[in-house]
């Protein structure tokens, strides 16, 4: 169990717990309820979800059904690449909140599965992040 509560600190101070539980390709409704609810209430305190999972609301359910307060849990989504552009971004954010019946996220990761976003080239080419740093999934 103790590897469930050993956090990594991220270098704006943010830990990340180092194990969490991904929900890709988890899509039957009774498998992700059951899976969130059993996971969180095994110590698990990271979860990770994008929309493109299909599973946001049930995640969301769990969470709040789960009796672990939301602060206790780490919750990462994913911008999509369709939506990489500037007003697109900020929408998804506000989908994902309320696919997930949050208030925040804990992580929010941008999939570069095909990086034609302009904003990002800037990034990519200062060092502002690296292919290791970014979601490239998908």
């Amino acid at each position: 169990m103790k590897a469930l509560t050993t956090k990594l600190k991220l270098f704006n101070g943010v830990e990340i717990p180092l194990i969490g539980l991904g929900t890709y390709k988890m899509t039957d409704e009774h498998e992700v309820y059951q899976a969130i609810i059993t996971a969180l209430q095994n110590g698990y305190r990271h979860i990770d979800t994008a929309q493109i999972y299909g599973n946001e609301e049930l995640i969301g359910k769990a969470i709040k059904d789960s009796g672990v307060p939301r602060k206790e849990i780490f919750l990462t989504s994913k911008i999509w690449n369709a939506n990489h552009k500037y007003d697109a971004a900020l929408q998804e954010i506000d989908n994902i909140l309320k696919r997930l019946d949050t208030d925040y996220l804990d992580l929010c990761l941008v999939s570069l599965t095909n990086c034609r976003s302009k904003w990002m080239f800037p990034c990519v080419r200062n060092s502002l992040w690296s292919k290791k740093n970014s979601s490239n999934w998908g």
